[in-house]
């Protein structure tokens, strides 16, 4: 459905870091949920998590390394620039960058677990 429904979105003129780091945020989620989808669907079924798929569709490869080169980060999800530091947002506006007013914008699976040690480590940062 990705490969045919997401759309070639052209990057190139995108300066604003802001932007820039959410949608490498973004694409890196996207990458990693496409290129692990079988291995969630297998493991689901068997138990096992067998291979991920070998290769990233151009409507996400290409955007990614863009948006990766104009960072100058790798394309692949890190923890700190992606599933970390530019991954959450306060409750409260005007309220701290304490672990209690802070929440994920993307989540790999949404456990109570993985949003506590991230929120953890975001404060900590």
């Amino acid at each position: 459905m990705v490969e045919s429904e997401l759309p070639l979105y052209d990057v190139d003129e995108v300066t604003s870091s802001a932007v820039l780091n959410a949608l490498f945020r973004d694409y890196t989620f996207l990458a990693s949920g496409f290129l692990l989808e079988n291995c969630h669907v297998n493991f689901l079924k068997t138990g096992s998590y067998g291979l991920g798929r070998d290769y990233l569709p151009e409507n996400i490869a290409v955007p990614l390394c863009k948006v990766a080169d104009k960072l100058n980060l790798f394309p692949f999800m890190e923890y700190s620039s992606t599933y970390a530091v530019y991954n959450y947002k306060k409750l409260n506006p005007y309220g701290t960058l304490d672990a209690s007013n802070l929440t994920l914008i993307r989540k790999l699976e949404g456990s109570y677990d993985e949003i506590g040690f991230i929120i953890v480590h975001i404060a900590m940062v």
